[in-house]
């Protein structure tokens, strides 16, 4: 679903009628994230909501900057993508 949205792109910052936009990482439902694009996961912010992974396994930057994990990529959010499509 998110590979779909792309095409939807967000620059930082630019939320346009989004409340969040996904940011190309995911969990395996049991807490390990990784990059959609197989960049190694490094860098987790302090400012998170916990990011469980275990129900929600997509993440989301909201627009205080907080990352969440925020369901399973059906929210109609925007999408980070690293250049535009």
């Amino acid at each position: 679903m998110i590979e779909e949205q792309c095409g939807t792109y967000a620059e930082y910052g630019d939320y346009g009628n989004w409340d969040a936009v996904y940011i190309g990482a995911e969990a395996d439902g049991v807490g390990n994230w990784k990059w959609n694009d197989g960049t190694a996961w490094d860098f987790i912010p302090a400012f998170n909501d916990g990011l469980a992974g275990t129900e929600a396994t997509k993440i989301a930057f909201a627009p205080n900057g907080e990352w969440k994990d925020w369901g399973k990529g059906g929210s109609k959010h925007g999408v980070a993508c690293a250049s535009k499509p």
